[in-house]
């Protein structure tokens, strides 16, 4: 698969969901380098399983990047508390996806200051 991109994707919520995405966007051809993972705390086997796979990680917000793709994956309990940190990263073209278990709520759009164009992606339980 071929992704031009002008910037990184960026994964806020490197968990066992976040993380699994990460991995499997690498897996089906995605550059491990054009993606920033960004966790304060992420399990510690994730943590090696992403940098393994040469995805790089970083414990907060990155600086100086305008993302390409913004891709939510954290719990909707923190989302408010997590997206302030992120609204610099989203440029005029950064498409922003979240995951369904992701979904933030009415003020999402507000708290990273764009119109409520967020495109839910489906994720299934196994």
């Amino acid at each position: 698969m071929t992704l031009a991109l002008s910037g990184p994707i960026v994964l806020v919520g490197a968990g066992n969901m976040g993380g699994a995405l990460a991995l499997g966007w690498v897996k089906s051809g995605i550059e491990p380098a054009s993606i920033i993972a960004a966790d304060p705390m992420p399990p510690e086997a994730m943590k090696i399983r992403l940098s393994d796979a040469g995805i790089g990680f970083v414990s907060a917000a990155p600086e100086k990047v305008t993302a390409s793709v913004l891709f939510l994956a954290v719990k909707p309990q923190v989302m408010a508390d997590v997206l302030p940190a992120y609204r610099m990263l989203i440029g005029p073209e950064t498409i922003v996806c979240q995951s369904r278990l992701a979904r933030p709520s009415a003020s999402s759009p507000s708290i990273l200051a764009m119109p409520p164009w967020c495109a839910p992606c489906p994720t299934r339980r196994q």
